[in-house]
């Protein structure tokens, strides 16, 4: 009974976790040119950012700085 109890609730966890909605986030800038996003990520990838801020933190400090900011979407 007890294993039938905790399977249960296991599959109820899991299925209500499924149907949660995923975020997606993607960097957005007014009045971008075409091709601009993909040169300001090279830039940025090669850039430093800020002393001993690096990777993803550093990143974004760069694409922030350049003018773009992140944007949160809903998906089903």
């Amino acid at each position: 009974m007890k294993h039938t109890l905790f399977f249960l609730m296991i599959g109820t966890m899991f299925i209500a976790a499924c149907s949660l909605p995923t975020i997606q986030t993607s960097w957005s800038k007014p009045g971008a040119q075409p091709g601009e996003f993909e040169r300001a990520q090279a830039e940025c990838e090669e850039d430093q950012g800020i002393a001993g801020l690096g990777g993803q933190a550093g990143f974004d400090v760069c694409m922030k700085r350049m003018g773009w900011f992140l944007i949160e979407e809903t998906v089903q």
